[in-house]
Parts: structure tokens; sequence; C-alpha cells
């Protein structure tokens, strides 16, 4: 089976289009979707073990924080109309961007000058 095969074949398994067979009772060798059952010899008695190995892969994704500011706790940080952050700026500050990624989070000021 090939590696972009193995997803659907977990998920054929998960929603009941294949047989499932209980771990002990599965022979030696490549028996399923990604999955070979191996014998190794060992110098002192070992409970059975599994070990995971997968490919390479990369994820990524990104979200806007101000979209859904309520959720996260933004709506009067980002609010112009006065200062929010005063240990921050002498200025009034607010909240102009905000954004979260695996790996990074970011956020832009906006300040407006007193009058």
């Amino acid at each position: 089976m090939k590696p972009g095969q193995v997803l659907g074949a977990g998920l054929d398994i998960l929603a009941g289009r294949c047989a499932v067979v209980p771990g002990p009772r599965l022979p030696y060798g490549n028996v399923g979707p990604g999955l070979r059952v191996e014998k190794v010899r060992s110098a002192r008695p070992v409970p059975p073990s599994l070990e995971v190995t997968i490919v390479a892969y990369h994820m990524s994704g990104s979200h806007d924080l101000l979209q859904l500011h309520r959720l996260f706790g933004l709506t009067t940080a980002r609010d112009t109309s006065r200062g929010h952050f005063p240990g921050i700026s002498d200025f009034p500050l607010a909240v102009g961007s905000a954004s979260r990624a695996p790996w990074r989070s970011s956020a832009r000021w906006v300040s407006k000058p007193l009058r």
C-alpha cells in the first residue's frame, strides 16, 4: 500500500467498512495499511510495544484573531476611540490586526494622536 492510501484505509476501518483484527491475533509481516508486525529478540522480557514511524509532512495555516475578536477577548482592545494600554505607550493604542499561526503570533498596533 502506498503512503497516500494509508489514511483512506484507516478511515475505512473506523467507518466499519473493513474487518478489524485485535493486535495479539495479527500475523507477523505487513498486515494492514501502513502496519507491520515483527517479533524482536531482547536480552530480557519486555511487554509488547507499539513503535510508530510516519513519513515527513508539512502543516501550515493561520487565522485572523480579529475576525473572531469576541472569542479571543479582543473586542475592547481593537477600539481606537481611547487608549487601552497605558503601560505600553503615552499615546492611546489599540490592536489594529492580530494573527496566529502554528509557528508565530503577530499583532499590529494603531495609535491616534491625542487632541
